[in-house]
């Protein structure tokens, strides 16, 4: 059996889990894992955001919004940097050629570990996405000579708002947010109603992608994994409040009928 036919095989149990769950937070599983191909950020990118945005927090000429948002995202890289990627349900896809018994989907525990095989138990505390795959290596040799091991990560976020199918959905950390949204098998689409500029994500009751970042999210593809987006955020896409709307068909009525009350005074 080839590299590839074994690879393939593996990923199997891995789309049934995506798979599994309430019918409105299904997606294609083979799209997710294709884009999940998508290189993460390492330690060292994150660092090296983290010391520019210091820089740029301790000159001046910047907005007090624009400070404020370059705060909420270092605070997000100073957490994902000590507590790492993995979180409690995480679905984590691990392939190590020739060792069928550990080639499947796994979820992270509640105590932020990898139990393989039922009896390898890894801990990923700290562990970044970009991480993972060698780590596993790493550990697997404890057990195994040279193991061969391909990993995917994925996450459970969750999407709001103006978008047309809202609910929770496992996606890969490499996917684009332009993707989480306009993908048929994810957000399926923003409605007509949706304001990108006044869109966020939030992690509970705090904002960890203001609107101003969001909008530029889009505009530069960049993937989940790129904003620092961890299990349970949620993607908030905003919409034209239905006043202003309403205010909208209001005065598009009102000079229809000005123009007709004008043609009629015209040719009376």
């Amino acid at each position: 059996m080839t590299f590839r036919s074994r690879w393939l095989i593996a990923l199997v149990p891995f789309t049934l889990i995506l798979a599994t769950g309430p019918a409105p937070a299904q997606q294609n599983p083979a799209a997710m894992l294709a884009s999940s191909q998508r290189s993460l950020v390492t330690r060292s990118e994150l660092t090296a955001t983290l010391d520019s945005i210091d820089r740029l927090l301790k000159s001046g000429g910047y907005s007090a919004a624009f400070r404020d948002s370059k705060r909420a995202e270092a605070d997000a890289i100073r957490q994902r940097l000590v507590d790492g990627d993995l979180h409690t349900g995480d679905p984590v896809l691990i392939a190590v050629i020739d060792y069928e018994s550990l080639s499947k989907a796994y979820v992270v525990s509640p105590t932020r570990t990898l139990l393989l095989a039922g009896t390898i138990e890894i801990p990923v505390k700290g562990v970044l996405r970009s991480e993972l795959e060698q780590y596993v290596t790493t550990e697997l040799k404890k057990y195994l000579r040279e193991p061969n091991v391909r990993v995917t990560t994925s996450m459970r976020i969750q999407l709001s708002g103006a978008v047309s199918r809202v609910g929770f959905f496992n996606v890969a950390a490499g996917m684009p947010l332009t993707d989480v949204l306009m993908n048929p098998s994810v957000g399926g689409g923003v409605s007509n109603s949706s304001r990108f500029e006044k869109s966020t994500i939030l992690r509970g009751e705090k904002v960890i992608v203001d609107a101003r970042a969001f909008k530029a999210a889009l505009a530069t593809a960049k993937t989940l994994d790129e904003l620092n987006l961890q299990a349970g955020d949620e993607i908030k896409v905003a919409a034209k409040s239905s006043s202003s709307v309403f205010a909208k068909v209001l005065g598009v009525a009102g000079a229809v009928g000005g123009l007709v009350w004008l043609g009629i005074q015209i040719f009376h």
